[in-house]
């Protein structure tokens, strides 16, 4: 029989993005043959059952009878029979729906929240993304297990790195000034950081280090931004609460520089990002519990950022910059650009971050255990799989 991993993985995806599509084996065929290639087999197999109405029972807990269908009807061996089965109840039990039936709730509100909170088990954590100079791009994501990066180049994205090792999930950033890129993310006791590389198609890390000490409200769970003003000045910033944002600095000698505060951005913030307009500027880009988008431009040499300004976009739950680029992820299931486009309306699927190569603007989203980078407008251009 065929390995069941990536047919399991295959269907999950599927179901969280449409659970409706068990029921509709001709869509479940062509989907199931985009996701996997090189097995045809598995492709058949799954989609027979779902010819015979197997989602459905399996989703009711009816395997045996399950089973049964597919070697009398089908004409399947009990070894097959078995194997389509276990793929089945696999998938449905990672991430219950309503297989074979399309769900439909009562308030697309309250069913677009759900969607977007809705974290996928043993998926993706925080994400974040940077590029070189020749566009070849830095993706890094953290775990209960640490903090991993892989290098996506023209030829594809290079296997997953183990940066450090890091207790627990939570927040990360990044920042890239030329050919130096920085990776930090925050412990109790400290403030780690690593400088990534990437030459001669070679991703390469130095040891991590402690940066700064620990900072009042900088926890392993708030959301985290850095920029890198030079090689020897990089700040960093994170909410405190009741709409409060950090200002620090980490320098490359050891200093006692005070933190500063933000202007307050009125509301608790959930997430934040940067993006670079030029060298001396800087776009801070938040969300608040409220759903709202703020933006407040940043003059680097002058030390001023300006006032949160509140961003006309729907209501949400996450957002990214990519240099002057500004994206969300509504709790509508949509994810829409600054400019008012719809880029993608896809329930399930999560906006993680986003950063510009050039002129050119990368988005990442997540679902399940699955990463899509994509260019805006020119459709999905490399996948991930979970570290």
């Amino acid at each position: 029989m065929p390995s069941a991993d990536e047919p399991i993985r295959a269907l999950r995806r599927l179901l969280r993005l449409d659970p409706a599509v068990a029921g509709e084996p001709r869509r479940l065929g062509r989907g199931l043959l985009d996701l996997l290639p090189h097995d045809d087999r598995a492709v058949r197999l799954l989609t027979v059952a779902a010819e015979l109405g197997v989602p459905a029972m399996v989703g009711d807990g009816q395997l045996a009878d399950a089973r049964r269908v597919l070697a009398d009807r089908a004409g399947l061996h009990p070894e097959a029979a078995a194997w389509v089965v276990d793929v089945w109840h696999a998938a449905v039990a990672h991430d219950p729906v309503d297989v074979g039936r399309a769900a439909v709730a009562d308030d697309p509100v309250d069913a677009g929240r759900a969607a977007v909170a809705d974290e996928p088990v043993g998926g993706f954590g925080p994400v974040r993304l940077a590029a070189w100079p020749d566009g070849t791009l830095l993706v890094v994501t953290r775990d209960a297990r640490g903090v991993f990066a892989a290098a996506v180049g023209r030829s594809g994205p290079s296997p997953w790195r183990l940066l450090a090792s890091a207790s627990g999930a939570g927040g990360l950033a990044v920042s890239a000034e030329g050919d130096r890129i920085v990776v930090a993310w925050a412990q109790p006791e400290a403030l780690y950081a690593v400088e990534v590389r990437h030459r001669g198609g070679v991703l390469a890390a130095d040891p991590p280090e402690p940066v700064t000490g620990a900072r009042a409200g900088l926890t392993p769970d708030k959301p985290l931004a850095i920029l890198a003003v030079d090689e020897t000045l990089h700040h960093m910033m994170w909410p405190v609460g009741d709409g409060r944002l950090c200002l620090g600095t980490w320098r490359a000698w050891p200093s006692d520089d005070p933190d500063a505060e933000l202007p307050p951005a009125g509301a608790a913030v959930t997430a934040l990002d940067t993006g670079r307009l030029s060298p001396d500027a800087v776009l801070l880009v938040a969300a608040t519990e409220r759903g709202r988008v703020l933006t407040a431009r940043w003059d680097v040499p002058a030390e001023h950022v300006a006032p949160w300004r509140v961003v006309t976009m729907p209501e949400a739950a996450a957002v990214a910059a990519a240099g002057s680029r500004v994206f969300a992820a509504t709790v509508h299931g949509e994810i829409v650009d600054d400019a008012g486009e719809v880029l993608a309306t896809v329930s399930g699927e999560r906006l993680v971050a986003a950063t510009a190569a050039g002129d050119t603007a990368w988005l990442a989203t997540v679902v399940a255990d699955t990463m899509t980078l994509s260019r805006p407008g020119s459709g999905a251009d490399w996948s991930l799989r979970a570290p």
